[in-house]
């Protein structure tokens, strides 16, 4: 199950509600609470509880982050609420009484159009002792299971430890042929063999049936609900909840923080291995009853790990596996240990420790600022925002807030990096809008992108200017629109190329001028000459050396054909020498990104 959307619960809940169901857009809510202390163990006692509203309406990734959370209600204080929490609640239920039955008149922006936006809340998440504040079911004695509730338990009394226990009090649970059913060795010895069926469960109307006649908080008095909890029989109180008229309906009306209840165990057992006192349970009193009641007798440092295995045990948390825990550097130099590339040695070896920062960095013709101590700084041009486009063909727009300077230092030189350290706008519809005739974007520079990943190499970065909406457009205060810059000395024009000179045209000049040292008016005939056979062809050059004398014809000829042997020859060692360049890019090509200023790569 990915979503509660798959579970029984919600499929049940749209079975029992067709109407509510109908509606996709009607929310359905979850309701997390706990207690705890902001000041520490070893503070000023004071308690703080607070409730957090869900939505459920999003994908399985984006429902629990902390820009969809609502915290909803706070009980601060001096002393744990307790069974008082009903009172608190009281404007929270009201709220979801209205949602449930009247609704709220909302404007649903992607339709254009209004609509009664309806809510429900499916659960709540709590951990044991919230679940009875929350419930009214007694979490204490005899009678604290609450799916075994006020039948015939199997708990017992543990006689040295003065505590009831649950142990093996729940193999009934699992299916007829489970192994565990039959297994004589690692549970209770008086209990070998477990044959019972777990008793039916209660469903929302027989549980409405048992707490319909008990007092409410805010209509009992204090003595009447402390009489009843006293007793430790199981219902002790109506809960604020069964006024929802749906709550009846709920396969589940309460969930245990399954994280809540890991960290508590984890806690046990690791103070239990490294015999942390007052922080264990496990103490001579628990070896006694546990030898008692199970066939397999512990000694009381049975659980307890010796000095090297708790040193070993420190050493794996922190230091970790070291081949788990390769680090980039590391794994690269291991693999590039018989190249010779130095820029590869150098890769290998990670950067230096020391870095230079810039406040000003000039690249891709562009001048780039700082964003300095959060806001711009005051000059005549604003030059920290940025713009980089993804492979998929999305605009990312940031500021930069650091440029960073890495240098890779090999046995025969070094090499720099540039990173520019920026922050990011959320690229969604809450960060960004585009408009779809004239695709103008605007972006909302105070929502940030939700994935850490500030850095960005130097090259790839475009310059963008920021520019604020009038205040008199409220609508768009957090907005700003967007403008892309032209880079300096840089002319976004098309450019004939045939008004420049070839290479192998120049080439061609100066060996006739090297090789017969003619004087300027010879240069300019030659230059004609070629020009002229490069637009007409053969039969323009035949007629300009028809005209010329015999000798100087010979001599023309004699030289022309050395120089074309030459061109070939030329022509021919550059093609193999653009053969052999081709394949060192196909090798060290993939460098060009981190190392653009090198230009021996």
């Amino acid at each position: 199950m990915s979503h509660p959307s798959d579970g029984e619960a919600w499929k049940h809940f749209d079975q029992q509600h067709p109407q509510f169901s109908s509606e996709p857009r009607n929310v359905r809510l979850g309701l997390c609470t706990d207690g705890f202390q902001p000041f520490g163990q070893f503070g000023t006692k004071y308690s703080c509880w607070p409730f957090m509203v869900t939505p459920y309406n999003l994908p399985p990734w984006l429902c629990m982050k902390r820009q969809f959370i609502f915290l909803s209600l706070m009980i601060p204080g001096l002393k744990n609420p307790k069974q008082n929490l009903d009172i608190y609640l009281q404007p929270l239920v009201k709220e979801l009484k209205e949602l449930w039955s009247t609704g709220l008149f909302t404007y649903d922006d992607s339709r254009k159009q209004n609509f009664i936006l309806r809510a429900a809340l499916l659960w709540t998440i709590n951990d044991f002792p919230a679940y009875g504040m929350l419930s009214g079911w007694t979490t204490a004695g005899e009678h604290a299971c609450p799916y075994c509730m006020e039948n015939e338990t199997k708990s017992f009394w543990l006689k040295h430890g003065k505590k009831w226990s649950w142990f093996d009090c729940h193999r009934q649970f699992l299916s007829p042929d489970h192994v565990f059913r039959k297994n004589k060795i690692h549970f209770r010895k008086d209990r070998p063999v477990e044959n019972d069926v777990a008793s039916t469960r209660l469903n929302g109307y027989e549980v409405w049936e048992c707490v319909k006649d008990l007092p409410k908080i805010v209509d009992a008095s204090d003595g009447e609900l402390k009489r009843l909890k006293q007793k430790r029989i199981g219902w002790w109180k109506q809960s604020i909840f069964w006024e929802l008229p749906y709550w009846k309906t709920m396969l589940i009306r309460h969930n245990l923080d399954v994280m809540h209840i890991e960290k508590i165990f984890f806690e046990q057992l690791i103070n239990a291995l490294m015999d942390v006192k007052f922080k264990t349970c496990f103490n001579s009193n628990s070896v006694k009853d546990l030898n008692k009641v199970c066939k397999t007798q512990r000694k009381a440092d049975s659980f307890v790990l010796k000095k090297e295995e708790k040193k070993a045990l420190c050493d794996w948390r922190f230091n970790g596996n070291s081949d788990q825990t390769l680090s980039f550097p590391d794994w690269l130099r291991a693999q590039v240990s018989d190249l010779k590339s130095d820029l590869l040695v150098a890769l290998a070896m990670g950067p230096s420790r020391k870095v230079r920062t810039w406040k000003r960095y000039s690249i891709n013709w562009f001048n780039f600022r700082v964003f300095k101590d959060g806001k711009d700084v005051q000059k005549s041009s604003i030059n920290n925002g940025v713009c980089v486009n993804s492979t998929e063909g999305l605009d990312y727009y940031g500021t930069l807030n650091e440029v960073i300077e890495l240098c890779y230092t090999g046995k025969e030189g070094s090499y720099r990096c540039i990173l520019f350290k920026c922050d990011w706008i959320d690229n969604s519809e809450r960060g960004m809008n585009v408009h779809k005739e004239y695709k103008l974007v605007d972006v909302n520079r105070s929502k940030k992108y939700p994935t850490y990943d500030p850095f960005v190499l130097a090259h790839q970065v475009e310059q963008v200017c920021f520019a604020p909406y009038p205040n008199t457009k409220r609508d768009k205060d957090q907005w700003s629109a967007v403008f892309k810059t032209q880079a300096r000395s840089h002319i976004n024009a098309p450019v004939d190329e045939g008004i420049f000179q070839d290479i192998a045209t120049s080439e061609m000049i100066l060996s006739v001028i090297e090789e017969n040292e003619m004087g300027e008016e010879e240069l300019e005939e030659v230059e004609e000459l070629v020009i002229e056979e490069n637009e007409s062809g053969e039969e323009v050059v035949e007629e300009v050396e028809e005209s010329e004398n015999d000798d100087g014809e010979e001599a023309e000829n004699d030289d022309g054909e050395e120089n074309e042997a030459v061109d070939d020859k030329d022509t021919h060692d550059n093609e193999e020498n653009d053969d052999d360049y081709d394949d060192d890019d196909e090798e060290e090509g993939f460098l060009d990104d981190l190392f653009p200023d090198n230009n021996d790569y």
